[in-house]
């Protein structure tokens, strides 16, 4: 019974003793890595707000983006129709100019006709 005391002392001391040194170990690894913990937390916190700060700002350039196009587009669409409206005048006026150089083609027509037979009538009354 003596023996097992003993053995059971000796092993209580050296469950003591390791769970001193694992205690300082810990104490000294915590001590060692705490400034390394808080630089990385805020290193963390830094970062998480630089990249709020960025989908922001990307989200506002973008939106800036939609508003500029929208601007372009919209012009676009009123010069657009602008050539449209001058396509559709130069086209109307095209046609009214054919149509004034033919009835011009077809007066010039009647007109030499008519030149012809009252040269033809007054060469043929100076003959005779």
């Amino acid at each position: 019974m003596q023996s097992v005391k003993s053995q059971l002392d000796r092993l209580t001391t050296n469950i003591s003793e390791t769970m001193n040194k694992i205690t300082n170990r810990e104490k000294f690894l915590n001590s060692n890595l705490d400034s390394l913990l808080t630089e990385y937390r805020s290193v963390h916190v830094s970062i998480e707000i630089i990249r709020r700060v960025a989908i922001s700002n990307v989200i506002q350039f973008v939106l800036v983006s939609q508003e500029q196009y929208s601007k372009v587009n919209n012009r676009y669409r009123e010069l657009n129709s602008g050539v449209i409206e001058r396509q559709r005048k130069l086209t109307r006026i095209t046609e009214e100019l054919e149509s004034v150089k033919q009835e011009m083609e077809e007066r010039g027509t009647i007109m030499s006709d008519g030149s012809e037979r009252s040269l033809n009538i007054a060469f043929v009354s100076l003959i005779t």
